[in-house]
């Protein structure tokens, strides 16, 4: 998360001294604005920007990608796995709780160990109990989940999941809105469990990732980390980006992306308009892959692919957008105005790997 935080300092930053910039130069005409841009990036020589895009289309995509989706792929793979079964007591205690949407601090504490208190259960002898059933049929004889917090709760949770009297799994969350937990049946019967998981929340900025989990013979497994929501708005110089992921159905799993990228240019008004290089939708359609125990997505069959996704996570990760829309920012290169926007965002780019570098 590191990388993030620097990543939206630097924006800040820029978008601070563009918004100076623009209110003290607040009626100047097209062609200023234009000198303005071409002086930005004439800090690097266009054939040297050029030279620096061509060398990242080079680089290992791979490599990247792993970079860009560490910390959300980290966050969705830290699953507490328990497969404890609770001897008759502490399952009678449970069912008793989850009736009574309450149980004893202590009594909670025997079977699920230390629990991570609200400050607002601080004194409290009784905490309470949210329960979550997956499916039809006997409330306490199915898959299940429970959590200590009150409903829609926001902010961080953490959720016990159950299969009968089995404790699988447990699994922190952080949903700001408040947490909405989904099911469905897969084709093969198993249920897939899925959620809403917040990273950044903000005016202009907002980034989080639909999280899918499975039960699968008697285990709790992650078997999908997809974005649902990334983008960001703001400065001159720096990528704006939206990306909304909206499900289609289930069974099988169906996602409609709409997506879109560009740069802001300041013209005659007080607003900055948003110059797009691509603009476009698409569906993804994910089946269930038995040799690696995961939904797989065929993006072949759609306008995206993986990599592509997650240059719309809100992460340090210009290389990685550089280097899978290469062929793409070539191509609109051709346009004298998003020429200019592009050097613009190259130069802002190089600066900032230039400046890392020397750190």
């Amino acid at each position: 998360m590191k990388n993030t935080a620097l990543l939206l300092l630097f924006s800040v930053l820029i978008m601070a001294c563009n918004q100076q910039e623009h209110k003290s130069k607040g009626n100047t005409n097209k062609k200023n604005t234009s000198r303005t841009l071409e002086n930005k990036s004439a800090n690097f020589s266009e054939k040297s920007l050029i030279a620096f895009m061509d060398s990242v289309g080079r680089l290992s995509t791979d490599s990247l990608v792993k970079k860009t989706s560490f910390y959300a792929d980290s966050v969705f793979l830290a699953i507490q796995q328990i497969n404890r079964k609770l001897n008759k007591l502490e399952y009678s205690t449970l069912k008793t709780a989850i009736k009574q949407r309450s149980i004893k601090i202590d009594q909670a504490e025997k079977i699920f160990g230390k629990i991570e208190l609200d400050s607002i259960y601080l004194g409290e002898k009784n905490i309470p109990v949210k329960f979550y059933a997956f499916g039809k049929g006997s409330r306490n004889k199915k898959e299940f989940a429970i959590s200590f917090n009150e409903d829609r709760v926001r902010g961080r949770t953490n959720l016990y999941f159950f299969n009968g009297d089995s404790l699988l799994a447990k699994k922190a969350i952080y949903n700001y809105y408040g947490l909405e937990l989904n099911h469905y049946k897969d084709a093969d019967g198993k249920t897939i469990i899925y959620y809403r998981e917040d990273y950044i929340t903000g005016s202009g900025i907002w980034w989080n990732n639909l999280y899918f989990y499975k039960y699968y013979n008697n285990r709790f497994i992650p078997v999908l980390n997809e974005l649902s929501n990334g983008n960001t708005t703001g400065a001159l110089g720096s990528r704006q980006k939206w990306l909304e992921s909206i499900k289609l159905k289930t069974n099988p799993l169906m996602l409609k992306m709409v997506y879109s990228h560009g740069f802001n240019e300041w013209k005659n008004n007080d607003y900055p308009d948003l110059n797009y290089l691509l603009n476009d939708s698409t569906i993804v359609k994910y089946s269930w892959d038995e040799k690696s125990k995961t939904l797989k997505g065929a993006y072949e069959n759609s306008k995206i692919t993986k990599p592509q996704i997650l240059t719309y996570y809100v992460e340090d990760n210009e290389l990685l957008y550089i280097n899978v829309f290469y062929d793409l920012l070539k191509n609109k290169m051709r346009d004298n105005e998003k020429r200019k926007l592009i050097l613009t965002y190259l130069n802002t780019v190089k600066k900032h790997e230039r400046d890392r570098d020397s750190k």
